[in-house]
Formats: structure tokens, sequence, C-alpha cells
């Protein structure tokens, strides 16, 4: 019992350690946020796994090179672990020396905005219904212990000074308790004015986004994929540690690096276990890259 009252704290000397570093106890809080100024709009895109059968993509060749003419040919079932096998007339972005993983890469697309300017106000309802309750329980409990304290304590020859201190103690906290049973519930209004948040909604992929490649630019669908080139990309950045994704938007480029622990989380969902990987590990926060609006 001793340990346990010398590791808890009394309820009126946490209301009051609460009333002094700001965070006070409160039962409902409702904010209300008021814009004002330019709007800084942009668009984040980050990467994700598609699941799916092992696929070999096939990639346009450059417009400078013709492609010879093919006989269509009976093509039989792949085996289980895959070879990249170009189509005849039919040219590769880069050739991994690695079976190809389950699935494709595909890309998410997110519209933020915030304002220049975001005026916040916060309604706080404290001391509501709960709160007689709980001060009515906290106090018999302090009571209890400071009694059982202080007996403990002056039973001994001499008088044991940390029990009796401690049995004081919970007896002056539990008098503090009893006096906020009495505090009335209290709306409080909060006004703070900063720099705007980003504020995120999903949205779809706009038109003109695309993966550039060495063989040209693949268009992203609305939806995030990348029908031709989805296994490719896969594959290029799961193969290797540093590789990356080059992203091209109304002739604007930006490279989308994802992080190590994207790629191990991928190659463990696709079934292509990566040298430089330990284990899949947990789900991480998606890489991402923004294109200003």
């Amino acid at each position: 019992m001793l340990f346990f009252a010398v590791s808890t704290t009394g309820c009126a000397t946490a209301w009051l350690v609460g009333e002094v570093t700001g965070r006070q106890w409160q039962q409902a809080e409702v904010s209300k946020v008021e814009a004002s100024g330019a709007v800084e709009r942009r668009l984040v895109v980050s990467a994700r796994h598609v699941a799916g059968p092992a696929v070999v993509p096939e990639a346009v060749l450059p417009v400078e090179v013709a492609a010879p003419a093919a006989t269509p040919v009976e093509v039989p079932a792949p085996p289980v672990v895959l070879q990249p096998v170009p189509t005849p007339g039919v040219v590769l972005p880069t050739e991994p020396q690695r079976p190809w993983p389950q699935g494709a890469l595909a890309l998410t697309c997110q519209g933020e905005q915030r304002a220049e300017r975001e005026r916040v106000t916060r309604t706080v309802l404290r001391y509501d219904a709960t709160w007689k309750p709980l001060t009515a329980v906290m106090f018999v409990i302090e009571s209890a212990f400071s009694a059982i304290l202080l007996a403990t304590g002056f039973r001994n020859s001499p008088a044991d000074g940390v029990t009796v201190g401690l049995g004081a103690y919970f007896g002056l906290d539990a008098i503090g308790t009893a006096l906020l049973f009495f505090r009335k519930p209290e709306l409080q209004t909060r006004v703070t004015e900063d720099r705007g948040q980003w504020r995120s909604a999903a949205r779809e992929c706009p038109a003109g986004l695309a993966v550039r490649t060495p063989t040209g630019d693949f268009p992203v669908a609305t939806s995030g994929e990348v029908p031709v080139i989805g296994a490719w990309m896969l594959q290029t950045v799961v193969a290797t540690p540093d590789a990356s994704l080059s992203l091209s938007l109304k002739g604007r480029d930006a490279p989308l690096r994802p992080s190590l622990e994207e790629r191990c989380w991928w190659s463990g969902l696709s079934q292509s276990p990566a040298p430089f990987c330990r284990g899949p590990g947990r789900e991480p926060v998606p890489t991402s890259v923004a294109f200003p609006e």
C-alpha cells in the first residue's frame, strides 16, 4: 500500500498541475477555423502496392527505333518464377536480373491546401456532469489512504516520518478535492491565430501526370494505376535500395524516392525478398512528392 500511495498523485494535486501547465481538465471541445489570405494548393503523390500475379511488363519502343514484324505465336503459361522475356519489337525500360515480384506499383494522389492565416476559436466545456461523482470518489479514496497511513506511521515508536508525511499529504489533498467538488460547469473560449495548416483530401490523379522512363513517358490513370509499366515500377524499387521513380506533370519533373522501409514492405507483399531487407517490418508512412498548383 505504501508503494501505491507513493506512486499515486492526488486528485487536487493533478488538477493544480494541469492548471499551471495548461493541460486542464476538460470534457468536450468544439473548434471553429476561419481562413484568411491567399490559399496555397498542391498535389501530393505517393506510391502504393497493388496486389496481383507476377506479370512481365512491356514498354513501347522509342520513336526512332523501328519494330520488326513479328509472327503471332502461342505463348505457354508462365512458370511459377517468372523471368523477363521481352516481346519481339519491344524493349523493357531496364533489364533486372531477378524474378518479377507479384503485383504492381500504383500512385495515390491527394490534394492539399492551406490558407495564409487561420483564426481558430476553441470552446471548451469543463466540469460537466461527471465531475462531481469523480471528485466524490477520489475524496473517499484519499481520506481512507490518509487515515491508514497516519495510523500506521504513529503506531511505530518512534513514529515513521515518511509514512506520516504521506498520510498528511493525502489528507490535505482530500480537502482540496472536497473543495473542487463544488466547481460549477464552465464554458471557456480561446482564440489563436497562426499560419494556416495543410489540410488534405483524396482526389483523382490529374490528366498529364506521367511516369518518365528511358523509353518515354507513361500516363497515369485517374485511379493512380500505370497499366503498362506498373510491374516494372515495382521491380525497379525493390531490386535496388536507391532506385527512384521520375514523375512528370505539365512539364515539371520530380523524383519520387521511396524509403527503405517502403521498399522492404513492398518486397514482402510481392513475395520477392530483397537482399537488403531483413524483413517486411511494419507498414511505413508513404514517401511523397508535391507539385504546386
